[in-house]
């Protein structure tokens, strides 16, 4: 039988017949629940939910919720009145006290015996002193034997003995990041070589790795796709030939540039046929020859070269652009160089239009004239980093809401010329941009009651200590390198 649209109108008018009745819960399949359980934080599962009857109690262990574990969630998440029974088990209720000072070590004791089955992707928490992989710890990790993802990064205790134990009894390991870990050296490098499916290795920050260490990991059975090495000092030209020599498939290749020259760059271009993301921090010993080098990597997506050397010409820099090299460009980092003027600016704003990161730091030749030719053609951009310029005057802010609708992040610090009004103004037209002005002051849009107001905020480094100790940990993590795969 048909409704009219009038009668169905009637229907959802009346009371009596819409569907206002209350949800009887009891009737819910699990699959409902589990779906629910699914969209809470892991810790309200384990300490709240849990506790309500003997259904929430089997759904809080369901194999599905724990694939994941991210003590650094775990420590973020609201924990005022949690404090774990050392003898309670899984069909035991938990005995709650007030505690603020749970670490995730604690947490992990607990709660790890009854993951290690399932989980496949385990990140540390990078919370100073909050986490340290002692030998219980050590114990209960090596027992994840679908282990796939590791993230390790700032954890204490992490040597060459408990990645041997690792790398021993979790081989589906893929993804490993150790970054910032202190002890981490070659001989732990020897140790990762016989992971048999490793593709991803983030080994940022870890100063004791020479290139000793990048020649174990020449002799892996698999292939690397992404290698992260941040940071790590000691490794040279001829460590970097023996990377890319034995990895040729690597689409991500991230190095710190303290020691290497012209031959590591013209060896990763010549070997990385699928090279994506290339990275190289402080290159002060580069010249032309690492630019042409890159001539033709047209796979490239994200490119970052700080710092560099003044060995590097304008032309070179333009000869890169001319060829559409970097047309499929979505980042680009070009920092303290003399050979980006307005001309460099110009070509890259007609090749590379896709961008949605721009770094043109320290690049002080630049002009208003360049950067507007970057704000009328690359109309994809998110993050411009446009510190240190003192020929910008703002010609180029007005309108630029409408130029640049993604744009998020702005940061014009130590931009002499450019006035904190003009800044302030752009923010109260374009309401979702976070800026910054020339001491690196924040300028963001913020809701005040009902009342829309610009806020300005200290610089984070002016707070006095008393306060500094009064607020959230700092995760250590966050001042190391942060590379997404």
């Amino acid at each position: 039988m048909s409704v009219s649209r009038s009668n169905k109108s009637e229907l959802t008018d009346n009371p009596s017949t819409s569907n206002n009745q209350p949800v009887d819960w009891n009737v819910l399949p699990v699959e409902l629940w589990l779906e629910i359980f699914k969209r809470c934080p892991q810790m309200t599962i384990i300490f709240t939910l849990r506790n309500v009857c003997c259904l929430f109690r089997s759904l809080s262990l369901n194999p599905a919720l724990w694939k994941k574990v991210d003590l650094n969630k775990w420590k973020e998440s609201i924990m005022s009145e949690i404090m774990l029974d050392e003898n309670c088990t899984v069909v035991q209720k938990p005995t709650f006290s007030v505690s603020q000072n749970l670490t995730s070590t604690e947490l992990y004791r607990s709660i790890m015996p009854y993951l290690v089955n399932f989980v496949q992707r385990i990140t540390f928490s990078q919370y100073y002193k909050d986490f340290t992989l002692a030998s219980t710890e050590l114990g209960l990790l090596c027992q994840c034997i679908n282990l796939s993802h590791l993230n390790m990064g700032f954890c204490e205790n992490v040597n060459a003995y408990s990645l041997q134990e690792i790398c021993r009894n979790c081989p589906k390991i893929k993804i490993l990041v150790v970054e910032g870990c202190r002890n981490v050296d070659d001989i732990c490098m020897k140790a990762v070589s016989e992971l048999p499916l490793l593709t991803t290795l983030n080994i940022s920050h870890c100063a004791d790795v020479s290139d000793h260490g990048l020649r174990y990991l020449s002799s892996m059975s698999s292939s690397l796709l992404h290698f992260v090495g941040d940071g790590v000092l000691h490794i040279t030209n001829s460590g970097v030939y023996s990377l890319v020599e034995s990895h040729p498939k690597l689409e991500t290749l991230i190095l710190d540039g303290e020691k290497l020259n012209d031959i590591s760059i013209e060896a990763a271009s010549f070997c990385l046929e699928n090279l994506q993301v290339f990275h190289v921090s402080f290159c002060t010993e580069l010249t032309d020859r690492s630019i042409i080098a890159l001539y033709g990597k047209k796979k490239l997506k994200k490119l970052f070269l700080k710092k560099l050397s003044c060995e590097i010409k304008i032309n070179a820099l333009e000869g890169l652009l001319m060829l559409d090299t970097l047309a499929n460009l979505v980042e680009l980092t070009l920092t303290d160089s003399d050979a980006i003027v307005d001309s460099t600016a110009h070509l890259l704003s007609n090749r590379c239009r896709q961008l949605t990161l721009l770094n043109l730091n320290w690049c002080c030749l630049l002009t208003d004239e360049g950067i507007m030719k970057i704000t009328n053609h690359c109309s994809h951009l998110v993050q411009l980093h446009l510190v240190g310029l003192p020929l910008l005057q703002g010609s180029w802010i007005p309108n630029l809401e409408n130029k640049l609708p993604n744009l998020r992040f702005l940061d014009l610090s130590v931009c002499n010329m450019i006035m904190d009004v003009d800044v302030i103004d752009l923010v109260q037209r374009k309401t979702d941009l976070t800026a910054y002005s020339y001491y690196h002051e924040e300028v963001v849009y913020r809701k005040d009651l009902k009342l829309y107001r610009v806020y300005k905020s200290k610089n984070p480094s002016d707070t006095k200590s008393n306060e500094s100790n009064n607020s959230s940990p700092e995760c250590a993590g966050s001042r190391g390198a942060l590379v997404d795969f």
